[in-house]
């Protein structure tokens, strides 16, 4: 958001970094929030958006009409700098902001934008993971296990993104728990399942990865806690 000059120095060390390191993965998802400018108390929604497919973060100001994407120049657990490249509304967002998100837990980032004009940080937002409307309802299908004996059983699952509460099923197996969101991307998300009944009957601590198809079909991937790799798979189907 605010101008950031960059020598030529940094210009080398910024793009070797490009090249070098990886975007965090506790950043991977959809994010929105609103910032804060203390130069003259402004306020603005901000929306952030890393694919898993690219390494490319979307980066967008609705109500300034202005958006690009963040360059990543070092990472540190669960810190990380950027810098900000606008592509779209140059008029109304100064390109170059240097950007330094810090971690506060799985559903919230603290960003701060730093500005070479004045001392200090110039601007401020907490954004939080964006819950995936696409997924809310009960969805109903059978799982397939090619281990084993190649065994089918079903499953029921419901999701409310308002209190992202997601709970699960499997009746034919008599063992029920709930899904903890991990990350969320625009059509797939991934969720660690937490068996609370019937643990002798269900693996606890899978990885379950979930791809939207379209408004009445999803498609669910059971990853093997110990082994992560694929283990079992299903197309869910929504509950009219």
């Amino acid at each position: 958001m605010l101008k950031y000059f960059l020598t030529p120095i940094l210009l080398i060390y910024v793009f070797t970094s490009f090249s070098q390191i990886k975007s965090p993965d506790w950043l991977r998802g959809n994010w929105y929030g609103n910032g804060f400018q203390t130069d003259n108390n402004a306020f603005w929604p901000i929306e952030v958006q890393f694919d898993n497919s690219d390494e490319v973060i979307k980066i967008t100001y609705p109500s300034l009409n202005c958006g690009g994407n963040w360059k990543l120049i070092s990472v540190d657990g669960n810190k990380a700098d950027f810098v900000e490249m606008i592509s779209e509304g140059k008029t109304n967002c100064i390109d170059g902001s240097r950007i330094v998100l810090s971690r506060i837990n799985e559903e919230n980032i603290h960003v701060t934008w730093f500005s070479p004009h004045i001392s200090g940080a110039d601007a401020f937002a907490v954004i939080s993971r964006k819950k995936p409307e696409w997924l809310n309802g009960k969805w109903d299908g059978r799982g397939f296990q090619p281990q084993g004996g190649k065994s089918l059983w079903s499953v029921n699952f419901s999701y409310n993104s308002k209190t992202d509460e997601a709970q699960v099923s499997y009746p034919s197996l008599a063992c029920s728990g709930n899904w903890k969101m991990v990350s969320n991307e625009a059509n797939r998300v991934i969720f660690k399942e937490v068996i609370t009944i019937g643990k002798e009957s269900c693996i606890d601590g899978s990885e379950i990865i979930v791809h939207k198809i379209d408004d009445k079909f999803i498609s669910v991937t059971w990853l093997s806690a110990n082994k992560k790799q694929p283990d079992a798979f299903s197309t869910l189907e929504k509950r009219k």
